[in-house]
């Protein structure tokens, strides 16, 4: 599944919600975590966090070369 595919726009919002979280260092689901809302939430959130990492990794490089 791609990570703009959705089943329904609530599982969309939770997506986003998660992703949003992390940026805010909100690391508590306000889901059930066996939930679909819940997942999708885990899901935006493991995604911000891999994105940072990607982030990170890249500006350690660039400081590297200059």
């Amino acid at each position: 599944m791609n990570k703009d595919e959705f089943i329904s726009k609530e599982s969309a919002f939770a997506f986003k919600e998660g992703y949003y979280a992390f940026s805010r260092g909100w690391v508590v689901c306000k889901y059930n975590p066996d939930s679909l809302k819940g997942k999708e939430w885990q899901r935006g959130f493991n995604l911000a966090y891999f994105d940072n990492l990607d982030r990170r990794k890249f500006r350690a490089e660039s400081n590297r070369h200059q």
